[in-house]
C-alpha cells in the first residue's frame, strides 16, 4: 500500500514538473516576442536559447527564433534554423510559418532563385497558406517575371481576401502591363483595407487619376473627339473589358455634350465614374471568367448594387485629404460608413 501511494506521489510530482517547464518554455517564448516587438532582438535571442535549453520540440521557439534572426540580418542562423525545423518537424503546420522565413532569408540574401525553391516547396505543403504565396511573388516581381508575379499574389488573395498588400503589388503589376480595369479593382480593394498610411498616400491621387481621366477630349474644329489615356498595353493575354472600356468611352464622348460635368469636382467625377464601372461590370459579368470576374468583380457589383459608391469614395478620401466637405459628409453619414465598412468585412468570397 505504501509503496502504491509513493509511486502515486512520484507520478504526481513528475506530472507536476512537466507542466511547469512548459509554463516556463511558455513565458521564455512570451518574453521573446515581446522583446522582439520591442526591436529589442538580440535580446529576444536569448530567451529562446533559454526557452530551447529547456525544451527544444516547440516548432514555435524555431518559427520565432528563426524570425529574430532574420530581423537581426543572420541569414546563416536564420537558415541553419529553418532547416533544422523543417527535418525535425516535417508535418507539423508550424513549418509554414518557417517556409516564409526561409525564403526571405535567401530572397534577402540575393539568392531569389532558391526562395522560390522554397516558397514552391512549401506550397506544396501548405497551399492555402497566402503568405507562401504573396513572397514568391515578391521575388518574382523583383526579377520582372510579372506573369508568374501576377498569378501569385491572385493566389495570395485567393487564400486571404483580407491581405492588403497582395492587392497592393497585384495592382502595380497590372498597372505595369497596361490593364486598366483590373488596376482599378486591385487598387480600390486596397484602399479599402488600408485607407491611410504611406501607401494609400501614394495610390489615392493615382487611383483618382486613372478613374477620372481614363479618356480626355479634344477640339478639332467645330467637333470634338474623345481619346483614350492608357498607355499601350503590354500583356501578352488577352483582355477580357474591351466592352467595359468601350462602354465608358460611349459615355465619356456623350458626356462631352453636357458642359455642366466638366464643373464638377474630383471627388464628384471619381464617384460617378466609378459607379460607371461597376455598373459595367455587372452587364459583362455573364460573358466573361478568369480571376477578376469570377472573384473581385461579384465584391464590387454588390457594392453598387447596396448603393455604397458614394461611401466608398468618401471613405478612402477620408483619411487622406484636406477637404472639409469630406470630414463633413462622414461625421453626418457615420451609420453608412459603418455599414459599408461591416458589409466589406464580412462580405463572403
Amino acid at each position: 500500500m505504501t509503496q502504491k501511494i509513493t509511486i502515486t506521489i512520484l507520478l504526481f510530482l513528475t506530472t507536476f514538473q512537466t507542466f511547469a517547464q512548459t509554463d516556463k518554455v511558455a513565458a521564455l517564448i512570451d518574453e521573446g516576442i515581446a522583446l522582439y516587438d520591442q526591436g529589442k532582438y538580440a535580446e529576444a535571442i536569448d530567451k529562446y536559447k533559454e526557452s530551447y535549453k529547456l525544451d527544444s520540440n516547440s516548432v514555435v521557439l524555431f518559427a520565432e527564433m528563426a524570425m529574430t534572426y532574420l530581423a537581426l540580418k543572420d541569414y546563416d542562423n536564420t537558415e541553419s534554423i529553418c532547416q533544422r525545423a523543417i527535418t525535425k518537424f516535417p508535418d507539423n503546420k508550424g513549418l509554414k510559418n518557417i517556409y516564409s522565413t526561409y525564403g526571405n532569408s535567401l530572397d534577402d540574401r540575393q539568392k531569389p532563385d532558391e526562395a522560390l525553391k522554397i516558397y514552391i516547396e512549401g506550397i506544396s505543403k501548405f497551399p492555402d497558406y497566402y503568405m507562401l504565396h504573396f513572397n514568391k511573388g515578391i521575388t518574382e516581381y523583383g526579377l520582372k517575371r510579372n506573369y508568374e508575379a501576377r498569378t501569385s499574389f491572385q493566389n495570395a488573395i485567393k487564400s486571404n481576401p483580407k491581405h492588403a498588400s497582395s492587392y497592393y503589388y497585384l495592382g502595380i503589376v497590372e498597372d505595369n502591363f497596361g490593364n486598366r480595369i483590373p488596376a482599378i479593382l486591385c487598387l480600390s480593394r486596397f484602399l479599402i483595407l488600408e485607407p491611410k498610411g504611406q501607401r494609400a498616400e501614394k495610390i489615392l491621387p493615382y487611383l483618382t487619376k486613372a478613374v477620372n481621366n481614363m479618356y480626355y477630349q479634344q477640339k478639332n474644329g467645330n467637333s470634338t473627339a474623345t481619346y483614350s489615356s492608357a498607355k499601350a498595353r503590354t500583356d501578352t493575354t488577352a483582355s477580357s473589358f474591351e466592352k467595359v472600356e468601350f462602354g465608358i468611352l460611349t459615355i465619356e464622348t456623350t458626356s462631352s455634350l453636357f458642359p455642366e460635368n466638366e464643373k464638377k469636382t474630383d471627388l464628384e467625377k471619381f464617384e460617378t465614374r466609378t459607379q460607371t464601372i461597376y455598373e459595367y461590370l455587372k452587364a459583362y459579368k455573364n460573358e466573361n471568367s478568369g480571376f477578376y470576374w469570377d472573384f473581385l468583380a461579384p465584391y464590387f457589383i454588390d457594392l453598387e448594387s447596396k448603393k455604397y459608391v458614394k461611401t466608398f469614395t468618401y471613405y478612402i478620401n477620408y483619411y487622406l485629404t484636406d477637404n472639409k466637405d469630406v470630414e463633413k459628409w462622414i461625421k453626418k453619414n457615420e451609420k453608412d460608413v459603418t455599414e459599408f465598412y461591416d458589409w466589406s468585412k464580412n462580405y463572403k468570397w
